[in-house]
């Protein structure tokens, strides 16, 4: 008699040479539904202090790894295997669900805590979005994060006052991966 596995067991995380497209068409619904359980932004930080409420210590990346890609991908392993696998039948087309992508690029970031103070802390003082909402890491340089659409004016006010621009929305970069998510419509 053979024992019915569950869905857990089942869950394989993807695979670490997989293109940053294939990691997205699983990573944004996956995405889209953790933020979606998680708190509401919270009212009293300090100026320079992070928002916690899309910054799970579930999912909190190894912050010494010094590698933005396998940062990401453990973000997003930890969260595919929080939610579980969607299975194939019940995936929709993909969306932004109201939001938006952001591309955040470690390497230029001047870690001056403008973004943080007037995003009301959706950035960190290093202008990082909430690994909560990374799904994937694309073109060698850029975090790709989707801003749930309760947090859109929070990452509009950080962006506007960021001088390095490390942090911007994906309509905005000229890039190949850019090009795959335009042929998916999913800018915005």
């Amino acid at each position: 008699m053979s024992r019915r596995r569950s869905v857990k067991e089942e869950h394989m995380p993807l695979d670490w040479n997989a293109r940053a497209e294939d990691v997205l068409k699983v990573a944004l619904p996956e995405a889209q539904a953790w933020c979606a359980t998680r708190g509401t932004p919270s009212p009293a930080l300090q100026i320079d202090e992070p928002d916690p409420s899309l910054r799970s210590m579930r999912l909190c990346p190894s912050l010494f790894s010094g590698d933005p890609q396998r940062m990401v991908r453990s973000v997003v392993d930890n969260r595919s295997f929080a939610v579980g696998p969607i299975p194939v039948a019940r995936r929709a087309p993909l969306t932004l669900a109201g939001g938006r992508l952001l591309f955040y690029e470690p390497g230029r970031s001047l870690t001056d805590g403008a973004a943080c103070a007037q995003s009301r802390g959706f950035f960190d003082v290093d202008n990082t979005p909430p690994w909560d909402t990374w799904v994937c890491f694309a073109d060698d340089t850029f975090v790709v994060a989707w801003v749930p659409p309760a947090c859109l004016d929070r990452a509009i006010a950080g962006i506007v006052v960021n001088p390095e621009e490390c942090i911007r929305w994906a309509s905005d970069v000229k890039s190949p991966f850019v090009g795959f998510l335009r042929s998916e419509d999913l800018l915005a």
